[in-house]
């Protein structure tokens, strides 16, 4: 079974073992039914438009969401989004429509929350793109946002690169979740694509799945 990979530490990324975390829950998940999956790395949006344009069976991971061209695995983990900014320069909000008062750094062909993408969609909410979460760090350290949109734990593994680490005692994670989404695996809508769906949520049955996240998540801090 052959799947692109977005790389997006510490979920998949060509420089983890076992490929990251989305990855190993994949790997474990299709060996149950003595499937081995062959993951290829490929650029996001490029990815994207692969299996959007059917040369391509399907990519991870990524968050659900209504769509013609894909359907979805069942869960492969979890995404807590979250607000990231400056220490003392807290961002107050209880809706998100709040946020339109603040300008935030977001990443280019990223999902958000529909409250955020809706608004930047209709020009209410201000935005800073970025390509990757580290250049929105970059962004954010440089006074450019107040915020930037994160999961919390690509934070969390970024808190190991030596730039972010210099400036750790400046970052401040909201307390509060944006939104806790699932990760997938996205499929081409297609005969071919629901029947490797399908065997990929039969092999998700056979594992705990949030386990062998925990697991992961635990080790890589240790490191």
């Amino acid at each position: 079974m052959k799947l692109s990979m977005l790389d997006w530490p510490p979920f998949t990324s060509v420089s983890l073992p076992d490929k990251g975390i989305s990855a190993l829950v994949v790997k474990q998940a299709l060996n149950t039914i003595d499937i081995e999956p062959e993951f290829h790395h490929l650029p996001w949006n490029r990815a994207i438009r692969l299996v959007n344009s059917g040369k391509q069976v399907g990519y991870l991971p990524e968050y659900q969401y209504q769509s013609e061209q894909l359907i979805f695995s069942d869960p492969i983990g979890q995404s807590p989004i979250m607000l990231l900014f400056i220490k003392g320069k807290p961002i107050s909000w209880q809706t998100q429509h709040d946020l339109t008062q603040y300008t935030l750094g977001v990443n280019t062909g990223y999902i958000n929350t529909k409250v955020i993408d809706d608004n930047i969609a209709s020009g209410k909410q201000r935005v800073e793109l970025t390509s990757t979460e580290y250049q929105s760090i970059q962004v954010l350290l440089a006074g450019r946002v107040d915020a930037i949109v994160i999961d919390k734990h690509v934070f969390e593994y970024l808190k190991s690169d030596p730039y972010v680490k210099q400036h750790i005692d400046k970052l401040q994670l909201d307390d509060k979740i944006l939104e806790n989404k699932h990760l997938h695996i996205a499929f081409d809508n297609s005969a071919f694509g629901r029947l490797w769906r399908d065997k990929v949520n039969q092999g998700l049955a056979n594992i705990d799945v949030q386990a062998i996240v925990d697991e992961q998540l635990l080790r890589l801090k240790a490191n």
